[in-house]
């Protein structure tokens, strides 16, 4: 039996489902596709879905999405076997710490500390918050190197 292949993931990935136009939709919708056939789990912090809703919302005011396309998106969101963690205390002090050392933001550290914490690797598409965390010994994944 083969093992099923577990990633925390950051908004950046789940939004190019969304902004199929961008560098990389193709390698975030093969994690979809697998995510479908039950062969990989997604994980993402409780504010993964906040994230979600602000991401669309801010696509339908640069007009990249249309209302409708919002309301799906984020209702196809939902109905997502996507696992969300709880931002518990434990999961948040170690984020404020990763937050202090590698001077990003809370919100890009609770992913961190979720992969870390579950001993997952974190899939990005944010070329900063990678250039940012590179030179630690955190499992981060540019999304372009998922095959």
């Amino acid at each position: 039996m083969a093992l099923i292949k577990q990633y925390v993931i950051d908004a950046s990935v789940v939004m190019k489902w969304y902004l199929t136009d961008e560098e990389h939709a193709d390698k975030a919708d093969s994690l979809l596709r697998s995510l479908h056939l039950g062969d990989m789990q997604l994980i993402g912090p409780s504010l993964l879905r906040h994230e979600i809703a602000n991401g669309l919302l801010m696509a339908y005011r640069r007009k990249y999405l249309s209302w409708d396309e919002v309301r799906r998106g984020y209702h196809d969101f939902q109905e997502l076997d996507i696992t969300q963690r709880s931002d518990g205390e434990v999961l948040m002090t170690r984020a404020l710490e990763f937050g202090r050392q590698m001077n990003i933001a809370l919100y890009d550290a609770l992913y961190l500390a979720l992969a870390d914490r579950l001993g997952y690797p974190l899939v990005t598409a944010d070329a900063k918050f990678l250039q940012r965390v590179s030179a630690t010994p955190q499992n981060v994944i540019w999304i372009g190197d998922i095959s």
